[in-house]
């Protein structure tokens, strides 16, 4: 699924734009242990996954440039039950 992000009230400038996102399979231990076959005790191993499968992944970051009517837009792609945290921030 495609979804636009905008906004029109942004000073004209550079801007870089960071996406941080969670949903099935991005931050989700629990999908990580039905992919294990729900162990009722988990090995070392599998505790070491679950705990990966919970760390942030670096997030990816765009230029973007803000135009002369103050307008700035986006296009993401987004999956079923995803959450995006958008963070623009003006470069110096």
């Amino acid at each position: 699924m495609r979804c636009a992000w905008s906004c029109a009230t942004c000073r004209p400038a550079p801007i870089t734009l960071t996406q941080e996102r969670t949903g099935y399979e991005r931050y989700d231990a629990y999908s990580a242990y039905l992919k294990a076959g729900r162990p009722a005790q988990l090995r070392r191993a599998q505790e070491a996954q679950l705990w990966a499968a919970t760390q942030p992944a670096a997030a990816p970051a765009q230029a973007l440039r803000v135009s002369a009517d103050g307008r700035l837009f986006c296009l993401l792609v987004l999956r079923q039950n995803d959450v995006v945290l958008l963070r623009p921030r003006r470069q110096r």
